[in-house]
């Protein structure tokens, strides 16, 4: 028998069961290997990133369900997931909802007030134009808003640990659901993004408006089928929950939005 290289324990097979660590063999040092390896890494072939997509899209609630019940190796993370999805969405989409400009933020119903009230008295006390304040804030804004999307998950996960209080679930498995819940979303929304570049230009806003109504309709079908599975609910159960989530989704995403601004502003 063969001691692992990493933590000298003895080997029962091709991995250590102590730290995991795969047994080195001639064909794991060749050139494709370490190529393959790199781009494994990189764009997490070794779990095919394609193939979680996929289910994410078409079994809704089978992710956080697998997770719950200890079914995880044969899926990525699901933060990784997350956190891929939310890359390719601020890479490409034009849509500003995540990342909302100083003049959408100055009308917004829940802090506009607030808002107009710090920015004058900002650009009062620099001696600067709203205008100049506005590209100084947009190109700080654009920086942080991908990082701060995650502060969505824990206030929705709150939610949820609220809705399901009776029901013996830990707040992470009520987090992990958030994560692809959030995920899809922005699956959804980079989808959209598509679309609308593809048509809007020819056919018209009125295509915007039938998208827009489109993807309402699926979040809302993605939400009866991920509850039902997730938390193992009867079909009234999922509808009258369905309601309260998609408020509870609304408030996380203001609160986004505001924190956003309060952040950007503070370091502008």
């Amino acid at each position: 028998m063969k001691d692992c290289l990493n933590c000298s324990t003895e080997l029962h097979g091709k991995y250590c069961h102590e730290c995991g660590q795969k047994v080195i063999e001639p064909q794991d040092r060749t050139i494709k290997n370490f190529i393959y390896q790199f781009f494994g890494a990189a764009f997490f072939l070794e779990n095919n990133f394609l193939r979680n997509l996929w289910t994410l899209a078409t079994k809704p609630g089978q992710l956080p369900l697998d997770f719950i019940e200890g079914r995880r190796k044969r899926w990525m993370s699901p933060f990784s997931l997350f956190l891929l999805v939310n890359l390719f969405y601020f890479l490409y989409s034009p849509l500003t909802d995540l990342n909302l400009s100083l003049k959408e933020q100055l009308h917004q119903p829940h802090h506009g007030n607030l808002a107009n009230h710090l920015v004058s008295k900002k650009i009062s006390a620099e001696g600067i134009t709203l205008e100049q304040y506005s590209s100084e804030y947009r190109k700080k804004s654009s920086s942080i808003a991908n990082s701060l999307i995650v502060l969505h998950l824990p206030v929705f996960a709150v939610f949820l640990a609220l809705f399901y209080y009776r029901k013996k679930y830990l707040f992470v498995d009520h987090f992990i659901y958030a994560i692809y819940l959030f995920a899809f979303v922005l699956l959804l929304a980079l989808i959209q993004s598509v679309l609308i570049y593809a048509f809007v230009r020819e056919l018209g806003s009125k295509v915007f408006s039938v998208l827009g109504f489109l993807v309402f309709i699926l979040i809302i079908v993605y939400l009866y089928f991920s509850l039902k599975k997730t938390y193992e609910q009867k079909t009234w159960q999922a509808l009258l929950t369905i309601p309260p989530v998609i408020i509870a989704f609304i408030v996380s995403h203001f609160l986004y939005r505001t924190i956003l601004f309060l952040i950007v502003l503070a370091l502008t």
